[in-house]
C-alpha cells in the first residue's frame, strides 16, 4: 500500500531515505530528511541529497512543501527564496533549542 508523504515525513519511527520519482516512475533522487517545519499552513520538509547532484553541493540541503491535491500530496521544491530562507531560520531555531538541553 503506498503511504502518503505526509504520513512519511511525520513518522518518527520512519528513518528510510526519502526517495522522489518522476512522471514515468523513475526515481530520481534520493534524500535524507533532516527536519520538518510547519509554517503558514503548510507542512514543509528541509532534505539533504543521498546521492549528488548539480548544483547542490555536498553540505547543502533544500526545502520542499507538501503540496496536497485531491488524489495525493507530493514533495514540490520551494522556489520562493523568502520562504526558503524563513524555513532554514525556523531550522535553525529548532536546533539551538535542542542543543539547550
Amino acid at each position: 500500500m503506498k503511504r502518503d508523504v505526509r504520513d512519511i515525513l511525520l513518522d518518527e519511527e520512519n528513518h528510510e531515505p526519502i526517495v522522489l520519482w518522476d512522471e514515468q516512475k523513475k526515481e530520481t533522487h534520493i534524500f535524507e530528511q533532516i527536519a520538518v517545519i510547519p509554517y503558514r499552513s503548510r507542512i514543509y520538509a528541509v532534505l539533504k541529497p543521498i546521492t549528488p547532484f548539480y548544483p547542490v553541493a555536498e553540505n547543502e540541503a533544500l526545502v520542499f512543501y507538501v503540496n496536497e491535491s485531491a488524489e495525493d500530496s507530493r514533495l514540490c521544491i520551494e522556489n520562493n527564496i523568502k520562504i526558503a530562507r524563513r524555513i532554514f531560520r525556523e531550522y535553525r531555531k529548532l536546533v539551538r533549542r535542542s542543543m539547550r538541553k
